[in-house]
């Protein structure tokens, strides 16, 4: 009896032994594959994020994805990039090639999210395409008034035309629109709400001078407008109210001179006009009362002899 109870204990005791060991075993190879697991994500988050680039060069593309491998996955307009077959939005660069071998686009995406972007041309000058910070457009063929819009990152506009030639916006359009000039200058910044053009809009010359500033309600022009002309003078005012045209509407020369003013209340000319030519002699002069025509009318030749009059009451000429 003895030796039978000596001979089951080590049988049990073997039998414990070896489920100890398998449980190590397993737990061990489940440890050694959720790091190995982990190890292979964090290299691939290194792989593609080790280049944070400060400014993207051509040079850069050596070490980018092929921006025509990766893709968009996600409702139109929040559509995030991916990389294939991965689960986990794209971080890093991306790039594309002309026919000839030259750089045509570089991108830096975060989260999926594009974060910058430059382009060039087939002789390596640069293109319209630029992204900053998520705001900005980029081209989708020579034409630079052909490609997307970025805001925050995400494409919420496709501006130019279509093969038909015909204009074409997407419906995705809300948000802040930004264009570049291809020497990096912005050209225009705005936003679209619901569709319409909403807030400021300014409009810059190549050389970064401010040429334009119109404020808009709904799609419709609202407060006072302005323009400039390429030296900085400025050279419209022009004020809306409701969508119509109220108030003193000034045109100024180069040198700061007054070449035109008009009125208008509610939509409708009203009070005093007058315009001068350039050189500062008399063009036209004439009013206007609830938006007709009134009183003696008049328009001079440059020279300064007068062309026409005609004389008005309700808007219709008496002679």
């Amino acid at each position: 009896m003895k030796g039978m109870w000596k001979v089951k204990s080590q049988g049990s005791g073997l039998r414990w032994a070896c489920i100890v060991w398998c449980f190590w075993f397993a737990l061990g190879f489940e440890l050694s594959e959720l790091i190995r697991v982990s190890q292979g994500k964090a290299a691939d988050t290194i792989k593609q994020t080790e280049v944070i680039p400060t400014e993207l060069i051509p040079e850069l593309a050596n070490q980018a994805y092929p921006v025509e491998e990766l893709q968009f996955r996600g409702e139109d307009g929040w559509e995030l990039v991916y990389s294939p077959n991965s689960s986990v939005p794209f971080d890093g660069l991306a790039a594309s090639f002309h026919d000839n071998g030259q750089v045509e686009k570089l991108f830096f995406y975060e989260d999926g999210v594009l974060h910058s972007a430059r382009g060039w041309n087939h002789h390596g000058e640069p293109s319209a395409t630029r992204v900053e910070n998520g705001w900005g457009f980029v081209m989708e063929l020579e034409d630079e008034k052909v490609g997307y819009l970025y805001d925050r990152g995400m494409q919420i506009a496709y501006r130019g035309r279509t093969d038909s030639g015909k204009l074409y916006r997407k419906s995705f359009a809300d948000g802040i629109h930004v264009v570049f000039y291809s020497n990096g200058v912005m050209r225009e910044q705005g936003a679209f709400s619901n569709g319409r053009r909403h807030g400021i809009w300014k409009t810059w010359n190549t050389e970064g001078g401010l040429v334009k500033e119109f404020h808009f309600e709904r799609g419709s022009f609202e407060g006072v407008n302005r323009e400039w002309h390429e030296n900085g003078a400025i050279k419209k005012v022009f004020p809306f109210k409701d969508g119509k045209p109220d108030g003193e509407w000034t045109v100024f020369g180069l040198d700061g001179e007054v070449l035109s003013t008009s009125h208008f209340a509610e939509g409708k000319p009203e009070g005093k006009w007058k315009t001068l030519h350039e050189d500062g002699s008399p063009g036209f002069a004439g009013s206007f009362e609830n938006g007709e025509k009134t009183g003696v009318h008049r328009w001079w030749k440059k020279d300064g002899k007068l062309r026409k009059h005609f004389l008005y009451h309700n808007g219709n000429p008496i002679y």
